[in-house]
């Protein structure tokens, strides 16, 4: 800013100069402010001790506090985080990514090849005691006689 502020004085007869220059000289001006206000809350300006500056230094225990405080009671609460978890829809988001990575080429291989891994690993005796056993319970919950009807 300070250097288009410097560079705009040649052209101050001009009105597009003087806008020019009216721009910078507000920069160099906002700039100049905040770095005054930054500076004034970590140290003395130019080490000057004017008054009402460097309180960061001689607050440090209260700010410390004051943010611990803050970062406990208010932000870190498990009502705070429930209700961010509850506005971010979680589910929700899980669910349209999941829709949307079920589309992909990838993750149909992936789930063929963990299908043919489990058909493989499967143990078929086993497998046949547990259905036999599931056939007959079903079988004898039948009504059969109304299946005699129909056929005859």
């Amino acid at each position: 800013m300070g250097v288009g502020f410097a560079a705009s004085i040649p052209f101050q007869g001009t009105i597009a100069g003087e806008i020019i220059q009216g721009g910078f000289e507000a920069g160099l001006v906002g700039g100049l402010a905040d770095w005054f206000a930054v500076t004034a809350l970590f140290r003395h300006p130019m080490g000057i001790p004017i008054p009402h500056t460097a309180l960061l230094p001689k607050n440090r225990k209260r700010v410390t506090k004051g943010l611990i405080n803050t970062l406990e009671n208010e932000w870190l609460t498990k009502e705070s985080i429930t209700n961010k978890v509850k506005e971010m829809q979680l589910a929700q988001m899980v669910l349209q990514i999941a829709e949307r990575e079920m589309q992909s080429d990838a993750v149909k291989k992936g789930i063929v090849t963990i299908a043919e891994k489990a058909i493989v690993s499967i143990d078929t005796e086993k497998l046949a005691v547990i259905i036999e056993k599931e056939l007959k319970t079903y079988l004898h919950t039948i009504n059969t006689s109304n299946i005699l009807q129909v056929l005859v």
